[in-house]
């Protein structure tokens, strides 16, 4: 989440994956009998599975925002890093998350 002070508001979400079926991703359908074969297939074919995320928030007060707690790692025990970068006006760093160190700041 980012900085309260901000007031952020999430406007768009992009996910992707190689071995994630698209289906799967998208929160409108039902994952057929093939979409799961196809990401079970996928995720045996690679010791890990990638999930890209783009999310894009709008702040009524940008000059406030100083940060984003990622409570992915959290909220799912088996996540054990987040690669994550931050573009921005101002601002463009990456920095590795972990569940010790969930707090991207700039």
């Amino acid at each position: 989440m980012p900085t309260p002070e901000a007031r952020c508001t999430l406007r768009d979400v992009q996910l992707t994956s190689a071995v994630i079926a698209p289906g799967l991703l998208a929160s409108k359908p039902k994952p057929t009998a093939t979409d799961k074969s196809a990401a079970a297939k996928a995720a045996q074919a690679e010791a890990h599975a990638d999930l890209d995320a783009s999310l894009r928030f709008e702040c009524d007060q940008p000059a406030a925002l100083r940060g984003v707690d990622v409570r992915l790692l959290r909220a799912f025990g088996g996540l054990r890093q987040i690669d994550a970068a931050v573009i921005g006006l101002r601002t463009q760093r990456g920095s590795r998350l972990t569940p010790q160190r969930a707090l991207l700041s700039w």
